[in-house]
């Protein structure tokens, strides 16, 4: 196919439209969507984040009231137990009141039987007085202890608050570590990190104050079985988050996880992304790192290189639980749904260039075919005989009609143009003489005769015109420039440079008659004007 044709140019010129149109809006789409997906999945990531943190909160504060309601199950046995130990202290201060024995006496009988008292489990009960020395005790080590130095879980003087406590208001509770054997006295030093770590010997106890002997009733229990409660209810929700939390997909291949302060993964990335903690952000730095940054900030949008192409992180860190929540999306996925817009939109494209490039196709034929069929016309003019009346074919004696545009007046155009060729044209058979003719111009009104007769002497009979000659057609009042050509005494060369010397010729005159014959008029009048003006006057 050739691309100097009209109908190839045409194709050509809606295919290189329809190209840049499919390119621009399937760009433009692509753009938008992206932005459009990434921005609703941004949202989705952190509203994922937020429910995530909003659950978290829900079960912490399902564990506080779980773990309430322990310690207030605890403190309600424990307070039994000290109202039951206190009535029998009580009934040996009225033996010693009554007189049946002495205080000293009453006082060794409720200190051998504090002593004897055993409970289920590691609860047992103690009593110390104003100087803080432990006086009796179900648990063999106390007995005899100073309890000065050791603190609560407030980091107060356990024995002086519980005192005072108890004194002022009746009872008192409070969480503290036990002293074992191998601790001396006086150097126990306690925090509430170090119950918590040590669950052995974590205990929490209710105190009340025994006004007849100035003593301080405790009864103690464990904390192991609260803490241990606890744990057991905090593994029930870590699984229950793990198990909520692993089918998850953000995305189409995203994921949660949530990693501890500690390091310790509650719910563990995906086997395929074991090493997900080890890929680095832009400045070096691991997303280990930077989760376990000092400030514990949180993330959002951040952008990790991965063995699979980058990653979006956002993170939130939820403080109580010292949990930080990581949700990690490849960037390929937020891409993906403007990847799959841009296929369904090339095949559409595609299909709908394809029909458009065969519509082209044919309506560029035919509008092309006319005109191939006016340029076989116009190449076969030549090569007719002009002397003779001319066949238009039907065909393009047609167009007209059938083009009322450009293409139709084309055609009146060559027809008009060929029935010209053959008006200014005839030929004598008997003497195979041609004598062609062009017009020039209108012959004046006035004064014809001299004006042909300056005509005639202007050409020098024929010398300054290249061998043609001035004529007049009288049927249109118009002055000719005719040569005769003989054609028996030429071949096809000199005769076609006869008949471009005519209209070389005609071209010339045609510009210049116009102000020939203006001149003359002039001329005319101004004689006249002279004969007016010699003529004598008569009075």
């Amino acid at each position: 196919m050739s691309f100097q044709s009209l109908h190839s140019k045409i194709f050509a010129l809606v295919t290189a439209i329809l190209a840049a149109i499919a390119i621009v809006v399937m760009l433009t789409s692509q753009r938008n969507v992206t932005d459009t997906v990434m921005t609703s999945e941004q949202h989705a990531i952190s509203n994922v984040l937020d429910l995530i943190q909003h659950d978290a909160a829900a079960r912490w504060g399902a564990m506080l009231n779980n773990k309430v309601s322990i310690v207030r199950n605890g403190r309600r046995q424990l307070m039994q137990t000290g109202k039951l130990i206190e009535a029998t202290l009580e009934s040996y201060a009225r033996l010693a009141d009554e007189g049946f024995i002495t205080k000293a006496m009453a006082q060794d009988l409720a200190r051998e039987w504090i002593n004897q008292l055993h409970f289920d489990g590691d609860r047992y009960a103690f009593v110390f007085d104003t100087r803080y020395i432990v006086l009796a005790s179900g648990y063999p080590a106390m007995r005899g202890r100073d309890l000065s130095s050791i603190n609560d879980y407030k980091n107060r003087p356990l024995a002086q608050s519980s005192l005072e406590e108890s004194r002022d208001s009746g009872y008192s509770f409070a969480i503290y570590r036990r002293p074992t054997s191998t601790e001396p006295a006086g150097r126990i030093q306690q925090d509430f990190q170090a119950l918590v770590g040590d669950d052995d010997n974590s205990r929490y106890a209710y105190f009340d104050y025994f006004g007849p002997w100035n003593w301080v009733l405790a009864v103690s229990d464990s904390a192991a079985d609260v803490i241990e409660q606890i744990e057991e209810y905090r593994t029930q929700m870590e699984n229950a988050v793990r198990t909520t939390l692993l089918p998850m997909k953000l995305a189409h291949s995203g994921f949660v996880f949530i990693v501890a302060d500690d390091g310790r993964f509650v719910v563990a990335p995906p086997d395929t992304h074991h090493g997900f903690l080890d890929n680095r952000f832009d400045d070096g730095q691991t997303l280990r790192q930077r989760l376990n940054a000092p400030t514990r900030a949180n993330l959002h949008g951040l952008q990790v290189d991965g063995s699979r192409g980058p990653w979006k992180i956002d993170s939130a860190h939820y403080a109580p639980l010292h949990w930080t929540i990581v949700a990690a999306v490849p960037e390929n996925d937020l891409s993906a749904p403007a990847r799959k817009l841009l296929r369904s939109q090339a095949l559409i494209f595609g299909a709908m260039s394809l029909a458009a490039l065969l519509s082209a196709w044919f309506f560029a034929a035919r509008i092309v075919q006319p005109l191939k069929r006016l340029t076989s016309y116009a190449r076969q003019l030549p090569d007719q005989a002009l002397r003779v009346e001319g066949n238009v074919p039907h065909h393009i004696a047609a167009l007209p009609d059938q083009h009322r545009d450009e293409v139709g007046r084309l055609a009146t155009a060559f027809m008009y143009m060929d029935s010209k060729l053959r008006e200014n044209i005839h030929h004598d058979k008997s003497k195979d003489i041609t004598h062609a003719y062009c017009f020039l111009s209108n012959a004046p009104a006035t004064h014809r005769d001299a004006f042909f007769a300056m005509l005639l002497q202007a050409h020098m009979f024929g010398a300054a015109t290249d061998g043609c000659m001035f004529g007049f057609e009288p049927q249109q009042d118009q002055v000719i420039l005719f040569k005769t050509i003989s054609l028996a005494d030429l071949d096809s060369h000199a005769a076609i440079a006869q008949l471009e010397a005519l209209v070389n010729q005609a071209g010339r005159w045609a510009a210049y008659l116009p102000h020939l014959i203006e001149d003359w008029e002039q001329k005319v009048v101004q004689a006249a004007v002279n004969v007016a003006q010699a003529l004598p006057v008569h009075g």
